[in-house]
Formats: structure tokens, C-alpha cells, sequence
């Protein structure tokens, strides 16, 4: 097997990792929770959510599937504005497109974090949906 085939069987079971479910995270908070108190504001994505996944980020399996769907997702931000976990909330109908979502906004979501009461920087979660649509664009690859 050549050594990107096996990188991507490997970063997909880690994407695979990612994606536990929502009833799990109500259990796991980010190590800097910060104030650790609940948030009156929330937290805000330093870009559009829309601009961190582009047509290249297709999982070459789910357009060989032509899988395509929307995928409800919750991001747990910590007090420094990290995406320190993700659950779905909302299948696509597709495990490749639901773990590849939440691998992506894991590693390149960026937040100005929640605040609670006394103005204090700490822990909240975010929730987003990601449409995965097979366009001419991504039929045709990277060029």
C-alpha cells in the first residue's frame, strides 16, 4: 500500500474517532473550561463557518459513493476558542461525510470565546450545519 493511501486510511479512522455522539458530550468539558461558569455570550467563529470547508475537502470515498447530505454537528469551544471536541446531532446518512465534518472543524475552526456573567472567558458549544453537494466543480477535481 502506497504511503498515502495509508495516510488517509488513518486520518479517516481518526475522523471516525472524532464523531461521538451529542449525549456523550454533555459529558466532557475542554481542560481550559475556563471560569468553568455557564455563558451569557457565546461564542463567535473568527471566520465564516461556510469558509473552512472548500470543494477539495470532498472524502474521495463519498464522491465514489456519490453520498451527499447535510450534517448537524455540535463543536465544544473551549475558553480559548478551540474546537476541543465534536458530536453529531444530526446524520447525513453518510459516516464518511459526518466524521470528515467534524475532523475539519476540529482542526480549523477557530472562536472568540464564550463569556460568562462577570465578562470571564469560558467553555460553551457551538452548533453548525455542513451541506456536502457533489458539484461539476468537485466531479472535476482539483485541476
Amino acid at each position: 500500500m502506497q504511503s498515502g493511501a495509508m495516510m488517509r486510511i488513518i486520518l479517516f479512522t481518526l475522523a471516525l474517532a472524532a464523531a461521538s455522539p451529542v449525549a456523550a458530550q454533555d459529558r466532557i468539558w475542554p481542560r481550559d473550561a475556563g471560569s468553568g461558569q455557564p455563558a451569557v455570550v457565546q461564542p463567535v467563529p473568527r471566520q465564516p463557518m461556510t469558509e473552512l470547508i472548500t470543494p477539495d475537502d470532498y472524502p474521495a470515498a463519498a464522491l465514489r459513493a456519490n453520498e451527499e447530505g447535510e450534517v448537524s454537528i455540535r463543536l465544544l469551544v473551549s475558553a480559548k476558542g478551540r474546537a476541543s471536541d465534536c458530536a453529531i446531532r444530526q446524520s447525513s446518512g453518510s459516516r464518511t461525510l459526518d466524521a470528515w465534518t467534524c475532523w475539519i472543524l476540529k482542526r480549523r475552526a477557530g472562536f472568540t470565546p464564550a463569556l460568562d456573567a462577570a465578562g470571564k472567558p469560558t467553555h460553551a458549544v457551538f452548533d453548525h450545519v455542513v451541506t456536502w453537494k457533489i458539484t461539476e466543480e468537485i466531479r472535476r477535481g482539483p485541476r
